[in-house]
């Protein structure tokens, strides 16, 4: 997620004032968050993650000792993507795909047959794993696999965005931020 999409979330959900919030945006190597959040976790009575990835590469390396909590993409956005593929002219049936299981396809009742999907497990991904979701997508759309990409990763989006690889983003919308603060509070 973009530095600018989290800030224009965050004005949204907590714009009400009843959490006192403060935004540290981690750029660069994911490596860098465990360090970030132990120090952090010091400070807060929670920490929400922007995504699954940051929890799980904290969580690796540090034990939480404060409300630890993440937002996950929500069915919504992917529709959202798929809406925008198509109105840019892509077939929006024929994506390469990741975050997203066939099963979580099925449940919004979406065709699974001609989608290339990438179903991630977060508790065993890496940084190091970027590069397989990158090749992932890369090769389902140079083998004609699809029309487009739709990746829940900025760093995967700017990279195909730069070969010229058409690629939406998954993000998180500020229900997921909603669904989420109500589940911790």
């Amino acid at each position: 997620m973009t530095k600018k999409r989290l800030e224009r979330i965050a004005n949204s959900v907590f714009r009400h004032g009843y959490i006192q919030t403060d935004w540290i945006y981690v750029e660069g190597n994911y490596d860098d968050v465990p360090l970030v959040v132990a120090e952090l976790q010091k400070t807060y009575d929670g920490l929400l993650f922007s995504g699954r990835m940051l929890y799980y590469t904290a969580l690796r390396k540090v034990t939480p000792t404060c409300i630890w909590e993440y937002v996950t993409c929500e069915g919504s956005t992917l529709i959202r993507a798929l809406f925008e593929a198509q109105r840019d002219g892509y077939d929006g049936e024929q994506c390469s795909i990741d975050s997203f299981s066939e099963e979580q396809l099925k449940d919004l009742l979406l065709d699974t047959e001609k989608h290339s999907l990438m179903d991630i497990n977060y508790e065993d991904f890496y940084d190091s794993s970027l590069n397989q979701v990158y090749i992932f997508h890369k090769t389902n759309y140079e083998q004609g696999r699809c029309s487009c990409c739709i990746t829940a990763f900025s760093v995967i989006e700017t990279r195909l965005r730069q070969e010229g690889i058409p690629v939406y983003l998954i993000g998180q919308d500020v229900n997921s931020f909603y669904n989420v603060m109500h589940r911790i509070y």
